[in-house]
């Protein structure tokens, strides 16, 4: 007797997929994230290894390069440094992700999907 019963995992993890496709395969995307990596190191040796008399603004630069996304994360007045960090790498992947998505809509026609041409009589 053949089984009824579907698989939901395959469901759940198609969009997921498409979206950190969106996020990862095209230059602009990976460009994005190495700087937004590279940023939150030199955060991170910063503020670990470095002896600052004053205050260092190392910590700015990630927070810079995931806005406007990372303007959500202050929205919690309360919220602990680590989690704000950590709540940095979401804000760079949305940024990301929307950034992918940009560039599959204005690249050339010849890496769009087939469909029909608007405004082209055939």
């Amino acid at each position: 007797m053949p089984s009824t019963s579907t698989s939901t995992s395959g469901n759940t993890r198609r969009p997921l997929h498409r979206i950190m496709t969106a996020a990862t395969d095209n230059w602009f995307s990976r460009g994005y994230l190495l700087v937004f990596a590279a940023a939150l190191t030199w955060f991170g040796v910063d503020t670990l290894f470095v002896y600052h008399p004053d205050a260092s603004f190392a910590g700015v630069w990630p927070m810079f390069l995931t806005l406007p996304t990372s303007l959500l994360l202050l929205i919690w007045s309360g919220l602990p440094g680590w989690a704000l960090v950590i709540g940095l790498v979401p804000a760079a992947l949305v940024n990301a992700t929307l950034l992918g998505l940009f560039v599959r809509v204005m690249g050339p026609a010849g890496h769009r999907r087939p469909g029909p041409q608007l405004g082209r009589g055939h």
